[in-house]
């Protein structure tokens, strides 16, 4: 008998013609088949569908749901869909044999409506998709399964195993755990500098060792008594190096002194008497009872010829970076005026920090999902940003805070005793304001590795322009500024105290004969920025008549910010 042989490579259904005269490789009609259209040798082959099956035989979807999304993983031989109900929306996975609850929402977090969802991709274990209602979301599958229980009766917990909090925390997925965008810090750092001062006592004292007439030596102990401390109320701490050098002596200290010591104890803060430990010594030190000038040694400076500001970014739990905070204020401590005709400079501008704490690093605004924190670094005369340290959740404890030893993170506080600097930051890192992601997109593909988004919406409409006015005012009220004192090293409990201004000091302000523009930018709660906008008011001069002057610009907008 001769062979019949059709084919299907055109993949077409044809309704229009008779059965008979349908060409080859087209079909009249089919049910639960699907025509191959792949480029390889199998294109044209007819493939059986598999029909429909009740997966929830026991009610565990509400009435009335309705399927607004899907999408196969080829790849892991699974698909996952999307219900929508008005009490409670579903992720739901199926692998041919079992139903799994990836995510259950009864926060409204997924944003889902009737409305049929088409931008979905599946990237490694990561399902993006965009509906063009609300903000393109992003779900970490195997956390969420983590998260979830598995009777689908819950809402889905945040699982971020580097922080060690798991679906017993309790702590549910919020719509800023699942967006593409990523929020950034919004506050500064809070700088807690330790400057270098010239503390300054007396003291009498013999260094016969025993009553022997032989002079103690490195390494011996002893108890001496302070006095005539200067600056006033202010005393040694354990660890101080002190300098000792006689009163009737013709040189001065700190260049030339005779005693080098260091306080171990503080035995009776009162009263000026501490343990002390010899470092060296000098053989013409006086074995009798003499006076003694002492000083407090200076510590290694740190910047000393730079002008520094410290930011921070985020790193979250699937790898992403958050962009920058705001960089701080110039961090630059001036001594006392003193020029040097010789070499024709003043002395003073030299930056005299030895120490630097950077505070407050994680506010109640930081997401749960955040697992670290880098600390950046940026100098004045160039726009490089360079990364001093990454903080972690679970970093070994390194600090003293309220009595107990415990990391930076938990100290919510970083020390800066050196200069040194860990590396520099990615080169497209320094231009990101924030994450260019649109408010809504109808349309999502992954192409180059990237996510793109296409019939999309970005940018907010300012229906009033603000208005701004401005105008300097003096910086300092009384000449007295204020400062922050942490009461047993602890970031959350700030004890501010009033700091009186030195007129021998430099002290910030303003340049003059300078013409001043403000401008004010809104953002929304992602930190999408506005461009920025200013008005006639917010411009002014300041007169050479204000350069002895300590001023700072005052600014106020008249208008309500965009709702």
């Amino acid at each position: 008998m001769p062979e019949i042989k059709h084919v299907f490579n055109q993949g077409k259904m044809n309704k229009d013609l008779d059965e008979r005269l349908v060409p080859n490789g087209q079909y009249r009609d089919a049910m639960n088949i699907q025509v191959s259209t792949s480029e390889g040798s199998d294109v044209g082959v007819v493939q059986n569908i598999l029909g429909n099956a009740n997966l929830f035989p026991e009610n565990q979807i509400a009435p009335g749901s309705v399927c607004v999304g899907a999408i196969a993983d080829e790849k892991n031989n699974c698909f996952y869909w999307f219900v929508y109900h008005s009490t409670k929306n579903l992720i739901l996975k199926y692998d041919g044999r079992h139903i799994t609850f990836v995510f259950v929402d009864t926060e409204n977090v997924l944003k889902f409506n009737s409305t049929i969802t088409t931008g979905i991709n599946i990237i490694d274990d990561f399902l993006l998709w965009t509906d063009n209602t609300s903000e393109p979301k992003k779900i970490n599958i195997k956390r969420c399964i983590d998260g979830t229980y598995p009777s689908g009766s819950h809402h889905t917990n945040l699982i971020v195993p580097k922080k060690n909090i798991t679906i017993e925390n309790c702590i549910k997925v919020r719509e800023e755990h699942i967006t593409v965008i990523k929020k950034y810090p919004k506050s500064k750092l809070h700088l807690d500098p330790t400057y270098v001062e010239r503390n300054e006592a007396t003291t009498t004292f013999d260094f016969d060792s025993d009553g022997n007439d032989e002079l103690m030596q490195v390494g011996q102990e002893g108890q001496m008594y302070f006095d005539n401390f200067q600056p006033n109320n202010t005393f040694w701490n354990v660890g101080d190096i002190i300098l000792l050098n006689p009163q009737d002596s013709i040189k001065q200290l700190p260049e030339n002194y005779q005693v080098r010591i260091r306080i171990t104890e503080q035995i009776l803060l009162s009263d000026g008497l501490y343990r002390f430990k010899i470092l060296s010594i000098s053989d013409i030190t006086s074995k009798s009872l003499i006076s003694y000038n002492c000083e407090k040694e200076v510590e290694n400076l740190i910047f000393t010829r730079k002008f520094v500001r410290f930011g921070y970014r985020y790193k979250y739990e699937d790898g992403e970076y958050s962009s920058f905070s705001p960089f701080t204020e110039v961090l630059f401590n001036p001594g006392e005026f003193e020029y040097n005709s010789t070499e024709a400079y003043n002395k003073a501008m030299e930056n005299n920090l030895i120490s630097l704490k950077l505070r407050n690093f994680l506010t109640k605004e930081t997401p749960e999902d955040v697992v670290q924190v880098d600390i950046l670094y940026k100098g004045s005369n160039s726009p490089v940003v360079y990364i001093v340290d990454k903080i972690k959740y679970n970093d070994t404890d390194n600090t003293l805070v309220s009595g107990q030893q415990v990391n930076f993170w938990h100290a919510n506080l970083y020390e800066i005793k050196s200069d040194l600097i860990y590396a520099v930051v990615s080169e497209n890192q320094l231009l990101r304001a924030w994450d260019n992601v649109p408010k809504k997109a109808l349309a999502q593909e992954v192409t180059g590795n990237r996510v793109v988004y296409g019939n999309y919406e970005q940018n907010y409409d300012m229906n009033i322009k603000p208005i701004l006015n401005g105008d300097i005012v003096s910086r300092y009220n009384n000449n007295t500024t204020y400062l922050n004192n942490y009461f047993l090293n602890n970031t959350d409990i700030p004890v501010p105290f009033s700091n009186p201004i030195a007129s021998s000091y430099g002290q910030r302000s303003l340049k003059s004969l300078r013409n001043y523009q403000l401008g004010v930018t809104y953002l929304d709660e992602y930190g999408r920025e506005t461009p920025v906008f200013t008005s006639v008011g917010a411009g002014f001069e300041v007169p050479k008549r204000f350069a002895d002057n300590k001023i700072k610009i005052e600014g106020k907008i008249d208008t309500l910010p965009p709702s």
